[in-house]
């Protein structure tokens, strides 16, 4: 009998794969296109990403058997995930463990498997990428390896699944949410951000398939170079849902953290920044200073968004159309500031708005082709994390400048 530790990972495991909303779903060709690659890399009919639920093992992708799923009392995958590296069985039918099994005694009378676990980001085991052979085989360390490299993108590929589900949900829940319109006009950035990672991805795995239909050489450290450069790319699809989902979930009960600035320009850069760029605007970044903050960053990053999105609206329809933003460190009061400075080729705010215009109780919208300065939030948001948003009225375009306190916490 498992004791009660046992029983309690085994339910955490559980969650963790229903988490993943990938049970008894649809097909899927990309993940079927890794299978085809797992058993052309280990020379076997049949290979499998089978997710081990409660009862049963199910097969989200498959190569060379027909069944969708089995009991899970019968599976060699239930035996995999109790593992932390790969799990070989080279003649089962000599195995006492599977002697008897009645897909070794019966169809397809397997005489070899091995299962890679599918370790979650979280570190549970939920399923295996296996490959199945009729005949008696054995595994040498560079397929492992690969083995083991594929198996990192199923999961790779089930965790944007996962974070673009969970956008899906977030969009429906904040449609009618006013402080947060503004991110459903992200698609077209959103869109060119990920189908460039993705084309990386198809492009990879079709240059892998052709490799081993033509039988070419099959170089281990190249092989390896191009999962690399699927995980590098899935991982940035993953980083672009995520921001977007984090950035989504402003609240006034976020908790204050020290944050990197860096990290946090970043994640509002990569929102915008490509929808900025394909509109013809020519978009500069000074160096990010390598200072901290405290913020409530998810906050934090939503008012500079505002900003950068005013500066967007005041300059779209405009002739000479570009937005600077500029950084840098001064000490004033003795303690060091950060001076971030958003400046766009606008013709200045209108003088009847200047005044009301960082007013947290100001909300007059303005009509095209300045669409809204909805900026009274962001300087709330700013004062609330010991900042101040200020418009240089000297500058002869639009120039907000945010001052923050420079943390001198680690």
């Amino acid at each position: 009998m498992e004791n009660n530790n046992t029983q309690s990972f085994e339910e955490l495991r559980l969650q963790e794969l229903k988490d993943y909303f990938i049970l008894d779903t649809s097909p899927d060709v990309n993940l079927d296109n890794l299978t085809k690659i797992a058993s052309n890399i280990c020379q076997t009919p049949i290979a499998l990403v089978s997710l081990i639920d409660e009862n049963r093992q199910w097969f989200k992708a498959k190569v060379g058997l027909d069944i969708q799923e089995t009991p899970r009392d019968i599976s060699f995958c239930t035996h995999a995930i109790r593992q932390n590296e790969i799990f070989i069985v080279e003649n089962p039918s000599e195995d006492e463990r599977f002697k008897n099994n009645p897909f070794v005694t019966g169809e397809p009378f397997v005489r070899f498997y091995a299962g890679m676990p599918l370790k979650s980001h979280n570190g549970y085991n939920i399923g295996t990428l296996c490959v199945i052979d009729f005949k008696q085989n054995r595994l040498d360390e560079n397929k492992i390896d690969l083995l083991r490299a594929l198996s990192k993108q199923v999961i790779n590929y089930f965790e944007i699944y996962k974070k673009n589900r969970e956008l899906i949900l977030l969009r429906k829940s904040i449609v009618n949410d006013e402080k947060l319109k503004i991110i459903v006009n992200l698609s077209s950035g959103i869109s060119h951000e990920i189908n460039n990672p993705l084309s990386i991805i198809l492009g990879r795995i079709y240059l892998l398939e052709n490799k081993i239909k033509n039988k070419s050489h099959f170089e281990q450290e190249e092989a390896l170079k191009d999962l690399n450069s699927i995980s590098i790319a899935s991982k940035r699809i993953s980083y672009i849902i995520e921001s977007l989902c984090n950035f989504s979930l402003i609240s006034d009960n976020e908790l204050f953290k020290i944050c990197s600035l860096s990290d946090i320009l970043n994640q509002v850069l990569i929102l915008c920044e490509a929808k900025i760029i394909n509109s013809g605007i020519y978009f500069m970044i000074e160096e990010i200073p390598n200072v901290k903050i405290n913020c409530r960053p998810i906050n934090f990053s939503h008012a500079i968004f505002s900003i950068i999105t005013n500066a967007y609206e005041s300059v779209h329809f405009a002739k000479d159309k570009w937005i600077n933003i500029k950084m840098s460190c001064i000490e004033n009061e003795n303690r060091n500031n950060l001076i971030i400075r958003i400046i766009d080729s606008g013709n200045g705010i209108q003088s009847d708005v200047l005044n009301n215009i960082l007013d947290p109780n100001y909300t007059k919208k303005f009509t095209s082709p300045s669409k809204s300065l909805n900026l009274n939030l962001a300087s709330e948001v700013i004062s609330d994390c010991g900042g101040k948003l200020m418009l240089d009225e000297s500058n002869e375009n639009n120039c907000f400048m945010i001052q923050m306190p420079v943390s001198s916490e680690e």
